[in-house]
């Protein structure tokens, strides 16, 4: 199985932003909606994982419920800071196996490729190594 664990954790301070970065919207969609829209139509994606703010769980679900954001399977609450996010996330597929890969990536970085994707699941693989930032 192959596990997106996307972090929606940033608060947007360097930005000066009333709301998380993740949030500020672009043609009507937040910007973590395009990541995941990437992960999403992508074929060798199964499953992915997301990682918020505390407090932000039930917007970020009404979204993927509105943009039919079907392979996000759990929501789970990050840490203070990326590295504890990312964590939490880990600490939640707890279910993994052996062979499983998990590319962790940030949900305000839309515009990763198709070819990236497959690019680091291939070399996960390859490499037999089960975790890559893409």
């Amino acid at each position: 199985m192959n596990i997106a664990l996307i972090i929606a954790g940033g608060s947007g301070t360097r930005m000066k932003s009333q709301i998380p970065k993740q949030f500020i919207t672009i043609a009507e969609k937040p910007i973590f909606i395009y990541t995941l829209e990437q992960f999403e139509k992508h074929s060798e994606i199964d499953y992915i994982q997301l990682v918020c703010r505390d407090g932000w769980q039930k917007s970020i679900q009404d979204f993927i419920t509105k943009f039919k954001i079907t392979k996000v399977k759990d929501i789970v609450v990050g840490g203070a800071t990326r590295y504890e996010s990312i964590y939490n996330g880990m600490q939640s597929l707890d279910w993994l196996q052996d062979n499983d890969v998990i590319i962790v990536h940030d949900s305000v970085r839309p515009l990763v490729s198709d070819l990236s994707i497959a690019d680091t699941i291939r070399v996960c693989k390859e490499n037999e190594n089960p975790m890559s930032v893409v």
